[in-house]
């Protein structure tokens, strides 16, 4: 990434920069600009001491996030400007100086638009799932499904407190949390994530790692959740009241923090072949896993729903083609995978490393089971 960033750094202080007629204290702002939009996590992790969940004021990351989102949206239409300049006769620089311009404008104002639609409530998204082997007293059962919540230092514990009021509303039997819950260490982020404990679900609240609970310090996060009312899934199988089987999974990340403990890594890694251990085939299972990937195996041990984040929806129309390539192809909605459903959130909210959104809403799945 780094490397795509500085050449794609270099091609437009080129191309876009240098071939104005300006007077070089003028080009010198638009330079540095475009290196801030260019190497934002390096100048933040330089300046705020963490890639994930820098140490800097709100506002900071936001505007950083701003300059960022417009330098990656610039690139895709200053290709289309390039693609039209070569094939048009006329080669008028200061016609192209013009279009340039309007190329910048435009990317800066879809990334403060991304910003605006990112910072949205999330919809409640209403889904219904018929099966046969739903148990009778699980007819007519709704799940709630929240994802990638991001929470980290500079979240404030009102906005928490206004999310679980909205999701209390929706008087669901089970409420789902599919990982990636926060951004930073529990002595950091523990108070806000706390406020997740007053969710109420007369089949409790389960929740699985993401990826972003290892940079945050897994063990310890795991530790905070045996003391809470929010159970978190490891690779294991829960049966809950009304007949239904919940099981939820580690998470791949295991692989890279825990490389030289193959005893955490094999604890915390994805496994679920582990999970679903066990589960008789007339059993209706829901697999809770963050990535979307694990789907195909899934499928093929038992599973009859699996609910999953990680993808973010792909955030902006056209990226979530690139998203999909590293995620399956599973982005966002539903899916039959074999004779499983698979259910894909946009996520409730973002990490604030990418916080846009462009087509791509934030949202709670509000996922109603009916026995056929």
């Amino acid at each position: 990434m780094k490397i795509l960033a500085f050449i794609f750094f270099g091609l437009i202080v080129w191309r876009m920069i240098l071939v104005l007629k300006w007077k070089w204290y003028f080009k010198v702002p638009l330079i540095l600009l475009a290196g801030t939009g260019a190497f934002k996590f390096q100048i933040f992790r330089v300046i705020g001491g963490h890639y994930f969940a820098p140490d800097l004021p709100g506002w900071i990351i936001m505007a950083g996030a701003w300059f960022y989102g417009a330098f990656y949206l610039l690139i895709p239409l200053w290709l289309i400007s390039e693609a039209v300049r070569a094939f048009k006769m006329r080669k008028d620089q200061s016609l192209w100086n013009k279009i340039n311009l309007g190329t910048v404008c435009a990317a800066l104002c879809l990334s403060f638009i991304g910003l605006v639609c990112g910072a949205a409530a999330p919809r409640i998204m209403p889904y219904q799932i018929e099966h046969p082997q739903i148990p009778a007293a699980a007819d007519n059962m709704k799940i709630l499904f929240l994802t990638d919540l991001h929470i980290d230092r500079s979240t404030k514990i009102e906005k928490v407190q206004h999310l679980v009021k909205k999701a209390n509303e929706c008087k669901a039997d089970l409420i789902l949390l599919g990982g990636d819950l926060m951004d930073g260490p529990v002595a950091a982020c523990g108070q806000a994530v706390a406020e997740l404990e007053k969710l109420k679900a007369p089949l409790g609240v389960f929740t699985v790692p993401g990826n972003h609970e290892f940079y945050s310090g897994m063990e310890s996060w795991n530790g905070f959740f045996q003391k809470s009312s929010i159970k978190m899934l490891l690779n294991e199988k829960r049966v809950l009241a009304n007949g239904v089987i919940l099981a939820g999974t580690g998470d791949s990340a295991a692989n890279a923090f825990f490389r030289n403990d193959p005893v955490l890594k094999e604890f915390y890694n994805s496994n679920p072949q582990k999970a679903l251990k066990g589960v008789a085939d007339e059993e209706f299972v829901i697999l809770l896993a963050h990535r979307p990937k694990t789907a195909q195996q899934s499928s093929l041990l038992r599973t009859d729903l699996q609910l999953s984040g990680h993808t973010h929806g792909g955030m902006i129309r056209g990226l979530d083609l690139l998203v999909g390539f590293y995620n399956g192809n599973w982005i966002s909605g539903r899916y039959q995978v074999g004779k499983m459903t698979l259910l894909v959130s946009n996520g409730t909210w973002l990490w604030r490393g990418f916080p846009l959104r462009l087509g791509r809403p934030g949202e709670m799945l509000l996922i109603t089971l009916k026995r056929k």
